[in-house]
């Protein structure tokens, strides 16, 4: 399913039964996982709604949430299917939570950002802060950020190209090493843990990318 159909699919097309919800519970994990790729466009809309704004970022918490809610699911039991949905909204928003609080982002004020826009023109409320001040801090940024990447090993600045400027979610990157590791006949393969732990480390000594 393509970004647009994963996004526009209808609520209908989402949502399970609770016989469909017992029903997957028995079949294990196969059956938990296939009822919940279902609420896949529900859960990036919450994520969405709760302030996260790049799109690999979206893919990462998506999956992240996904595999969350089926290490819970089999211990947790709902006596309806508007429960199971509040549950399960409640772990997607929880887990983007704490991925902005790791980027050093106030989830109060990214949410209540998301949720307005300047004069109806559906911008950012940032947008409001122009003015040759700011412009200037924010350009100093970029550069002083760019001059620590610029710095760093080849293999690391790679890393964060992939990740900021392809925009390619923590899975890509770690299959995109491990294949130029095969070909330099390598045999040590890296996880997507790995990278996203790498990449963090990065930022501690980069600073997180300056959202413009």
């Amino acid at each position: 399913m393509n970004q647009k159909n994963k996004d526009d699919a209808s609520d209908g097309d989402a949502t399970p039964t609770l016989q469909d919800l017992r029903l997957a519970k028995s079949q294990g994990n196969q059956g938990l996982g296939s009822l919940l790729e279902r609420y896949g466009c529900r859960v990036r809309q919450w994520i969405r709604a709760a302030g996260v704004r790049a799109e690999h970022d979206v893919d990462d918490l998506e999956g992240d949430v996904l595999v969350r809610l089926l290490e819970k699911l089999p211990a947790t039991d709902f006596d309806s299917v508007a429960e199971f949905r509040k549950w399960v909204e409640r772990v997607a928003t929880n887990r983007t939570i704490d991925h902005l609080r790791r980027q050093g982002i106030n989830p109060a004020r990214r949410h209540r950002e998301s949720l307005l826009t300047v004069g109806g023109s559906g911008l950012d409320p940032a947008a409001k802060q122009t003015g040759p001040l700011t412009r200037m801090s924010r350009e100093e940024r970029i550069r002083k950020r760019s001059a620590l990447i610029a710095a760093l090993p080849s293999p690391h600045r790679e890393l964060i190209e992939m990740r900021e400027r392809r925009s390619m979610a923590f899975a890509a990157i770690a299959e995109a090493q491990n294949e130029k590791a095969r070909a330099m006949g390598i045999a040590k393969t890296r996880t997507e843990d790995a990278v996203r732990v790498a990449y963090s480390r990065l930022l501690e000594k980069v600073g997180q990318p300056v959202e413009g």
